[in-house]
């Protein structure tokens, strides 16, 4: 068990899927690196903290919400406020 994971095991905490460990992430160690991307072997692309990661994660959650909300498939579209002859 290395020192990055003992944190999270001795905390208590048993998260049901990978969006519980992210998040637990995020709150507990906001500022830990999460993913280094590569362009190649040796240059360094980005980088994104747990905070990061859970924002970025949130923000695309939030705009497939609304896109499947109003896409014209849902049935969620329809103007509930149409009232003949308007």
């Amino acid at each position: 068990m290395t020192s990055q994971t003992r944190p999270f095991l001795e905390s208590g905490f048993q998260p049901a899927n990978l969006v519980e460990v992210l998040r637990w992430r995020a709150i507990n160690q906001p500022d830990r690196l999460a993913y280094t991307f590569l362009t190649d072997v040796d240059s360094v692309e980005a980088r994104l903290t747990y905070q990061q990661l859970d924002e970025r994660s949130r923000a695309i959650a939030a705009c497939t919400t609304l896109i499947n909300e109003f896409h014209p498939c849902s049935g969620h579209n329809e103007r509930t406020d149409y009232r003949e002859g308007s």
